[in-house]
């Protein structure tokens, strides 16, 4: 049995969540713990995120870019997002409103938070497949949303003024967003695929954003984007 401690205590959210995935995974291996496949994974998310009313918290694993939740599934537009550590893939996510984007160098797991009331956590075991938990007891719920603020806090998204953007880099983030390779940006601007990933790792920095697909959602959010022609 895999305990839920009260808090993070003095570690940090990032070490208390490293703790909790490999004594996760530890435990699960002793006991012949089931696996579940991607597809039952997201079935499960899926199926959480049609309920959710209020807000959804959500920690995606960098290495794992299909773990990304499906967001449109949110009925409610005036839900609050929250992701953080997103992923490092060309995927792209409905504009939302109320959609927040956070990174830090490296999450553990995969989490799930929905309406403070369920979470959907899981972790890889190494090999194919997942060992995912389901938790529901108001206490563990609760610990698991302390968590998630601790983190929140300590994630950092710096803003970049819209205005400071140049032609070409508002061009790339377009293609970014639209999910577009390097090769097929720098074909469309005629340039060479280095000069674009240097572009690309640039303006990462600048905005803060820990993946290519973070600054993508970040460029969408606050409307950096232009019409491609």
């Amino acid at each position: 049995m895999i305990e839920v401690q009260n808090g993070c205590g003095s570690a940090s959210p990032t070490r208390y969540l490293h703790d909790f995935a490999s004594a996760f995974r530890r435990v699960r291996r002793q006991n012949g713990g089931e696996t579940i496949d991607l597809k039952r994974y997201q079935h499960e998310a899926r199926s959480l995120l049609r309920k959710c009313r209020t807000e959804a918290s959500i920690v995606a694993e960098p290495a794992s870019p299909e773990l990304l939740m499906p967001l449109d599934l949110i009925e409610n537009e005036a839900a609050e997002i929250r992701v953080v550590g997103a992923t490092n893939s060309h995927l792209s996510a409905p504009h939302r409103p109320r959609l927040d984007i956070r990174g830090v160098p490296c999450t553990p797991l995969s989490l799930l938070l929905v309406d403070r009331r369920i979470a959907l956590m899981s972790v890889s075991t190494g090999y194919p497949g997942r060992y995912a938990i389901l938790l529901q007891e108001r206490a563990h719920v609760s610990t698991i949303a302390e968590v998630f603020e601790a983190l929140w806090r300590e994630a950092s998204v710096r803003e970049l003024p819209a205005q400071q953007l140049g032609a070409r880099q508002a061009t790339v983030l377009t293609c970014l967003a639209a999910g577009l390779t390097d090769a097929a940006i720098a074909l469309r601007l005629d340039l060479t695929e280095r000069t674009i990933r240097r572009e690309v790792n640039s303006l990462m920095q600048t905005a803060g954003a820990v993946s290519r697909f973070q600054l993508a959602l970040l460029a969408q959010e606050r409307g950096w984007l232009t019409p491609l022609r």
